[in-house]
């Protein structure tokens, strides 16, 4: 019989959950993933709360999924591989959210919420981050394309990348990967008017920011990083 923990090692704080079925605080039975190996109980709480706070504010709920990695070969700041990267990153993108909400007159307040995993390559060991934005379904209805050469929400992150890391949009959009699709990234919509049938899939594929694996700890940076508002 394999043997399986039932706590973390390296933090002995986090129990680990094997299961693919999570139970949240207010007992819905939620698919996970596990696959990958054991996952965080806390951290899939914490993503939890997010969304739930989300659609409690807004009904309709915009997902962006996407991943960030530092450029090789271009001067960065010193703390590029620190979680005030992402800080710089996430105050850039809410500036653009309000600057174009102000410009077009949109009546809708659109608090971005995040969940963000901050991991380290296994082949590479600098920092990469799987990203989940939560934005108004009210006043954004979609991720855009890189192609487009207008204004949408993928240039929106690109732009805020580049911004934290001080680097051109165009180098960093080639650093906003995107999962599923070649053009544009993944997202979500979370409607009532369909049960927020999205909601699971969402979820789902949030509990991959939550494996233990690929984590660091006792470097005084925290691997999940959410909104807590």
């Amino acid at each position: 019989m394999i043997h399986k923990p039932k706590r973390l090692k390296a933090n002995r704080n986090h129990p680990l959950l094997y299961e693919p079925i999570f139970i949240t605080p207010d007992d819905t039975r939620m698919d996970v993933m596990t696959d990958k190996g054991p996952l965080l109980p806390d951290y899939l709480e914490d993503g939890y709360q997010v969304f739930k706070q989300a659609i409690q504010d807004h009904k309709r709920v915009l997902v962006l999924r996407f991943d960030l990695q530092l450029p090789l070969g271009l001067t960065l700041p010193g703390d590029a591989e620190t979680n005030k990267v992402i800080r710089r990153f996430l105050s850039s993108f809410q500036s653009k959210i309000d600057s174009h909400l102000k410009r077009n007159n949109v009546k809708h307040k659109c608090p971005v919420r995040h969940i963000i995993a901050r991991e380290i390559g296994t082949d590479s060991q600098r920092p990469h981050f799987h990203v989940m934005l939560l934005l108004n379904g009210n006043a954004f209805h979609n991720m855009g394309s890189r192609e487009y050469e207008g204004e949408n929400n993928f240039w929106r992150i690109a732009e805020a990348w580049a911004s934290a890391l001080r680097i051109s949009p165009t180098e960093a959009a080639k650093r906003v990967q995107c999962t599923k699709k070649k053009i544009g990234c993944t997202f979500y919509r979370l409607e009532p008017s369909n049960e927020y049938a999205q909601f699971s899939e969402a979820f789902y594929r949030m509990s991959y920011f939550c494996k233990a694996h690929t984590k660091v700890y006792g470097q005084r940076h925290r691997g999940l990083l959410t909104s807590k508002k």
